[in-house]
């Protein structure tokens, strides 16, 4: 559809958020898993080959690497230009996100008839904020808005097979969420389809549905990843506790909590006067996202969007007439002038560093102990808490591009311990709360150096509990690290005294 706007003031607001998404974008590389990621993407490009195991982790475990595609991706851009290229690219990542919302909130504005600029700067808010969470360099990013996309497709009626086959494809490659493709196709074409709709055409829906599922298979995983997906949806109970984006929604949020609240208030408030404006499965997709964004905040981004839809639904109708059959508000040259105005902000900003002081301060220390050589060569296992252990694997398999990594770094206890299902959890479980267990795993692993934060409570167990000859007593060095910069060696004689 189009509508009589005023260009100038649809100009001005895509070019301040196109400016501050690059701005935003623009910041470190924090994002926790950052460094697995690309860890794995170079172990996959030095080896041309998928992972059967973990390769960085001591229990050998299993490893599906479902992330794979992106991680290769990583891997590529950053021989190509190291970490101040994939600061761009998660520059531009988060722009390109930001301009989908646009999209995506103008588009249920001029279905609803309420397309204007002012009256779309609301729930272009709630998206930004509730999305902000994700504005790092991360398959999930490229997840929602692939999202966004779905959803307006299914919206406009326009979810083709030729078009959805190779998105979940892609999709599937990339990351876990491409589940919400079928998902999608069999709520709208099967569960509530228009009213209009006839036995023959929901059969049709459900084997599109069954189509997009089965495409999800095209994976170097096959069948098995399904069962990797149901491990890592219902097998996290300990990582519930532990990793932060697996948390109930709570005050302790802050901001998220209570910008939930209000949306959530607003919605329910608003929702009855423009109900036959809203479709039942929108709606179901609504409130679906609002628990599970209740029950693990890593859900909210998909809940913001959600809600943005639905307030651009909401509002008041347009005073001014919008014609049917258009197309909706928009030029190329609009385009182009976006991204100079971004670009012309850009050139104002000097770039910071693309690692933030704390990854910095353990990539160096790492590279130091690598340059040491502090062990002759010897396997070690480093333990670290949780994500650490990425960085610390990039570390190896820069200063060792002609050796496997795992022959000289492996770890214990990080996030990939947690996210690969029962078995795993069950490991941690058994070190983290027994002593036995500890010993058993001291012993297993022939471990004879740990880095450790400082005053971590594995160092606390280390040095005070287990120094003798049946548990720790072969660790020959242990060393902390203190605000990522300063590490104390302690020698094994020195264990019952530390």
């Amino acid at each position: 559809m189009r509508i009589v706007s005023n260009k100038a003031q649809d100009f001005c607001l895509l070019a301040i958020f196109g400016a501050v998404a690059l701005i935003v974008g623009l910041r470190p590389l924090a994002d926790f898993d950052f460094g697995w990621h690309l860890a794995g993407g170079l172990w996959i490009l030095g080896h041309q080959a998928l992972p059967q195991a973990d390769p960085f982790g001591a229990e050998g475990s299993r490893w599906l690497c479902y992330s794979w595609l992106f991680e290769v991706a990583l891997a590529a851009g950053y021989k190509l230009g190291g970490f101040r290229l994939l600061q761009v690219a998660q520059a531009l990542l988060v722009l390109v996100l930001v301009l989908c919302s646009c999209v995506f909130v103008r588009y249920f504005s001029l279905r609803s008839r309420t397309a204007s600029t002012p009256r779309e700067l609301l729930p272009l808010l709630i998206a930004l904020i509730l999305t902000s969470q994700v504005w790092y360099l991360r398959p999930q990013t490229i997840s929602l808005a692939l999202f966004m996309a779905l959803v307006v497709l299914a919206e406009a009626k326009k979810l083709k097979l030729l078009l959805l086959l190779p998105l979940t494809v892609l999709w599937a490659n990339m990351h876990v969420y491409w589940i919400s493709v079928p998902a999608v196709v069999f709520l709208y074409s099967v569960v509530l389809p228009d009213t209009s709709s006839s036995s023959a055409e929901r059969l049709r829906g459900l084997g599109k549905a069954l189509s997009v599922f089965a495409a999800g298979l095209l994976t170097p995983y096959g069948v098995e990843l399904f069962s990797g997906m149901y491990h890592y949806a219902f097998n996290h109970r300990i990582a519930y506790g532990l990793i932060t984006e697996f948390n109930h929604l709570s005050p302790k949020q802050g901001m998220y909590f209570f910008a939930t609240a209000v949306v959530v208030v607003g919605i329910l408030f608003a929702l009855p006067r423009r109900l036959s404006s809203v479709s039942k499965p929108l709606l179901v997709l609504w409130l679906g996202s609002l628990v599970a964004a209740l029950l693990q905040i890593k859900y909210l981004a998909f809940f913001g969007v959600l809600s943005a839809a639905l307030v651009a639904v909401c509002g008041k109708p347009s005073p001014i007439a919008i014609p049917a059959g258009g197309t909706m508000v928009g030029s190329k040259l609009q385009g182009i002038a976006v991204a100079a105005f971004v670009g012309v902000c850009a050139a104002f900003f000097e770039l910071p560093a693309p690692l933030t002081p704390r990854q910095a301060e353990l990539f160096h220390v790492a590279a130091d102990l690598e340059t040491q050589r502090v062990l002759g060569g010897a396997p070690e296992v480093v333990f670290n808490d949780f994500n650490d252990g990425g960085w610390l694997a990039l570390v190896f398999q820069r200063s060792q591009p002609d050796e496997p990594p795992y022959q000289s770094f492996l770890t214990s206890i990080d996030g990939r311990t947690l996210v690969m299902g029962e078995s795993r959890l069950a490991e941690y479980e058994k070190i983290a709360g027994q002593h036995e267990g500890w010993c058993r795993a001291l012993q297993g692993w022939d471990a004879k150096f740990a880095l450790l934060p400082k005053n971590s409570p594995l160092e606390t167990v280390l040095l005070s509990e287990y120094q003798d000859e049946n548990c720790g007593g072969h660790w020959e060095r242990i060393a902390t690290y203190e605000f990522w910069s300063t590490l104390k060696y302690v020698p094994n004689s020195q264990h019952s005294t530390a």
